[in-house]
Parts: structure tokens; C-alpha cells; sequence
């Protein structure tokens, strides 16, 4: 096994000069400015939206991935079309079956937004928790959150408020199969540091 040196006082200094020495970034970047506000007051008070996360995609299927969902973990989920100007239309939401505790600090859920299933319409694709007690990944149809399939996972459902800091499930679509296109769903459980991947 080769040993591992560490860099001379030499070779840090060529390092830094090398760094002090590149171009300096472009300074005539333009000013940002906010290009659109979406009120979603009407759909929700503050508190339902407690530590709220959002993931964008085509959910209409109009082929403009700018539709959107909101989600607080799995407690509560909304899905928007959204037309590109700033009006929205809801297209559906979901509340959980179960009393959950407020998300913690860094404890929340990731959705993934993909046409996993390869018929030219986007899902929704996460971990949702039950009334058996467990998470379970669910595939929702995108346009309707209507279930298309599901599988439980042995991952208790949340327990913590949000005074404590505690897991992130985490959804990714990944192509472990070699297929032509990714059609393969990633969960990573973030527990007491374990790092799960179902």
C-alpha cells in the first residue's frame, strides 16, 4: 500500500501562488434581481409549512419543468402547475394518516421528480411514513397523486421534534442496472451516522 506524504512548505507556497496567480472572476456579472414571486399564502398558513423544502419539475406534463411540489417531510405535500408567470393551480395534496412530530433541525425528507416508469409522465418518488409504523417509498402519479406503487421500508417512522437533530432520508434515481435509462430509485437513511442505501 503506498504511504501517504504530506506537501513540503515548498510545494504549499507553489500552490498558493499558483491560486494567487490565476485570473480574478469576471466582475461584469449582472446584478441579480428577483424575476418571480408565487404567492402560495392562499394554500396554507405558515404553520403547515413549518420547515417546508420544494423540488421542481414537470408535473402537468405540458413538457415545461417548472411545476413544482412543496413538502414538510412526509406530513404534508402540495403539487403546483405553475405557468411560468406567477399564477399557480393546484393540482393536489396530501396529508399523512399519522401524528407526526415537527422536523427537526436536519431531519427531512428528499423527493425525486421522474418518469421512472418510462410512459412519458413524471412521477413523484419518496419516502412517505404509514400507519404500520414504518416509511414506505411511494411512486405518486404527478399530474394526480394517485399511488402507482409502493414499498415499505424497515425505517421507523419519525419520532423527534424539532428540538433534536436527527435522520434525512434521501431519494435519488440512479441507473444500478445498466439500463438504457435510469430507472432504478436510491434511498439513503442518514440514522446516527450509519448511512443506509436501500
Amino acid at each position: 500500500m503506498p504511504m501517504k506524504t504530506r506537501p513540503t512548505a515548498a510545494a504549499v507556497a507553489s500552490i498558493m501562488m499558483a491560486f494567487a496567480a490565476a485570473p480574478a472572476p469576471a466582475q461584469d456579472m449582472p446584478t441579480a434581481e428577483l424575476l418571480r414571486h408565487v404567492d402560495l399564502s392562499g394554500f396554507g398558513t405558515v404553520e403547515d409549512w413549518f420547515r417546508g423544502h420544494a423540488k421542481f419539475g414537470d408535473l402537468d406534463n405540458d413538457g415545461q419543468p417548472r411545476d413544482f411540489i412543496r413538502y414538510v417531510n412526509s406530513q404534508r405535500m402540495q403539487a403546483f402547475a405553475y405557468d411560468g408567470e406567477g399564477g399557480v393551480e393546484l393540482l393536489w395534496e396530501y396529508t399523512a394518516p399519522v401524528d407526526l412530530p415537527d422536523p427537526v433541525v436536519r431531519w427531512f425528507y428528499q423527493y425525486a421528480l421522474w418518469d421512472i416508469d418510462r410512459d412519458g409522465e413524471t412521477e413523484v418518488i419518496g419516502p412517505f411514513a404509514t400507519e404500520r409504523g414504518f416509511v414506505e417509498v411511494r411512486i405518486l402519479d404527478g399530474a394526480t397523486g394517485v399511488l402507482e406503487g409502493s414499498r415499505l421500508l424497515p425505517i421507523a417512522n419519525p419520532t423527534m421534534d424539532h428540538r433534536s437533530r436527527g435522520q434525512t432520508l434521501k431519494v435519488l434515481i440512479a441507473n444500478v442496472r445498466g439500463l438504457e435509462t435510469p430507472q432504478d430509485i436510491v434511498v439513503q437513511e442518514e440514522r446516527a451516522s450509519n448511512g443506509d442505501i436501500w
